[in-house]
């Protein structure tokens, strides 16, 4: 019942055709057989007693004909560094081993005030820090191809969302933390603009680049879900509301926009036939094709990674092992003399992986290196940031030329990887250098995040996750919006779907 999705569901609902019980052991029944996917981190299978009686409640309220929203009953699931009250929420780090927290995020509280059930936490990389869901302590699995990684660093929310664990989960998004495993699971992803989804609750990373975001099996699931959650929170200072215009209907006059610095030397001939084939799709219903350029687009790189790990190792400053998490006996005890900084050292050691480590390390040095003061390699990449954040905005508001004002565009088109999804095992052979391939495969996610806009991931096919005979994930491909006008991307990109896998 869960491949259905949120809408047709939400129908059956409503018709009394099915009820929420149903589906929810339905959906606890698809957890423990695909255990093996290691999709979830916790999950409610061994205490179902009440999320069973929520769903009982939900099924009465469509009885009386009062649901509380569209997500009334509807099975879902958090990533790891989203607190869930009374479920662990560790961000996939030995550091916060065993911490629960006392109270709910708002994107869980506000899906609880709809009706919606959280059937568990999904695994991650560690504090989201990687591409493809390695540095994690039970690795997921592609369920197209097992061979194939998940995308990170929400690969647990990917496969949970394919393989029809819950309706939909909950991401982070920093550099495509959501769209890259979408890609390789081949469902939607949806990485909202900056401020739209509160980050109350979310253990965070980067955070000027993190925001919440969704992975779904279709579109009209994700806007369901976005309904619900956006808005401003006053417990997020981040937070904005938005007003945008009326919604189109057609394709007709869209403007697509395609930036020169999208054709780099690295992408495959496969993906070029597919983005030409999208734009001919595009043209052929009466969109129009726009050639944009964004010069600053080819230093992206250098400018997100110098920005996230100098932000990391600042947020990630604060778990010293006295207040919560990992601890040793040693703090406690009243008679023996303690060495607190030999006692952080050890803690941060035992605690934090690898790859947090290195980040660690280079943020660090990227906040204490000098020419004429502190953090002025983070000043600079802030302010390059800035710029390329006008030349993103400046392809949307329309540009001042010799010809005159010439007119922003709707959206642009991109591929959302830059080759073939790797390897498991070429990766940890070292075929693939694990650093270097999620530092390539960024190109076409981090932007989106660096200037905070919306982006949509979709698959140009549908794909059945669990009986697929090719073992091939669907060729995808990106939509970007203008910061803000994340209703009209879904929108738009809602057209765009339909026409394309019909065609």
């Amino acid at each position: 019942m869960n491949s259905i999705g949120i809408k047709r569901c939400s129908k059956a609902y409503n018709s009394l055709a099915v009820s929420p019980v149903q589906v929810l052991q339905d959906t606890l029944t698809a957890i423990k057989d695909l255990r093996h996917l290691n999709a979830f981190s916790y999950d409610i299978t061994s205490d179902e007693e009440e999320a069973l009686e929520l769903a009982a409640q939900s099924e009465k309220r469509y009885k009386q004909g009062n649901p509380l929203s569209p997500l009334d009953g509807v099975p879902i699931s958090f990533k790891d560094n989203f607190l869930v009250k009374n479920m662990p929420s560790t961000a996939g780090s030995k550091i916060l081993r065993d911490f629960v927290p006392p109270i709910d995020s708002t994107m869980a509280q506000r899906c609880r005030e709809a009706g919606a059930i959280i059937v568990g936490k999904t695994n991650m990389d560690e504090f989201g820090m990687g591409s493809f869901t390695l540095y994690s302590e039970k690795v997921p699995v592609n369920p197209i191809n097992e061979d194939l990684v998940v995308g990170g660093s929400s690969g647990g929310a990917a496969v949970a969302t394919a393989t029809n664990q819950g309706m939909a989960a909950f991401g982070t998004d920093t550099g495509g933390s959501v769209t890259f495993p979408a890609n390789c699971c081949s469902v939607y992803g949806f990485k909202p603009s900056y401020g739209r989804l509160s980050r109350h609750g979310v253990i965070l990373y980067s955070s000027s680049n993190d925001s919440p975001g969704i992975l779904a099996q279709n579109i009209d699931d994700i806007s369901s879900i976005f309904q619900v959650v956006d808005g401003e929170d006053i417990k997020d200072s981040n937070s904005l509301s938005f007003t945008e215009p009326e919604l189109r209907t057609s394709l007709k006059g869209v403007r697509v926009g395609i930036a020169e610095e999208f054709n780099i030397e690295e992408l495959p001939q496969e993906r070029i036939d597919e983005q030409r084939k999208v734009i001919d799709i595009l043209q052929d219903h009466g969109a129009e094709i726009v050639e944009v350029s964004i010069p600053l687009l080819k230093q992206i790189l250098p400018i997100y990674y110098t920005i996230i790990p100098a932000e990391a190792a600042s947020n990630l400053s604060r778990y010293d092992g006295l207040k919560y998490g990992l601890q040793h006996s040693t703090v406690s005890s009243k008679d023996s003399k303690v060495d607190y900084q030999e006692y952080i050292q050890r803690i941060r050691t035992e605690g934090f992986g690898i790859n947090v480590k290195r980040r660690i390390a280079l943020g660090n040095f990227v906040l204490s290196t000098q020419d004429v003061d502190f953090n002025e390699m983070y000043i600079k990449a802030q302010k390059v940031r800035r710029l390329f954040c006008e030349q993103y905005n400046d392809i949307f508001e329309g540009i001042e030329s010799s010809k005159g004002l010439q007119k922003g565009v709707d959206i642009l088109l991109s591929p959302n990887a830059v080759g073939d999804i790797p390897k498991v095992s070429s990766i940890r052979s070292g075929e693939i250098d694990a650093i270097i391939g999620e530092y390539s495969q960024d190109y076409y996610t981090v932007p989106s995040n660096v200037c905070g806009a919306p982006a949509l991931c979709l698959p140009m096919a549908d794909v059945d996750h669990l009986s697929q005979s090719e073992k091939k994930p669907a060729a995808m491909y990106k939509l970007w919006g203008k910061y803000g006008m994340d209703r009209s991307l879904l929108q738009i990109g809602k057209l765009i779907d339909k026409i394309v896998k019909n065609s």
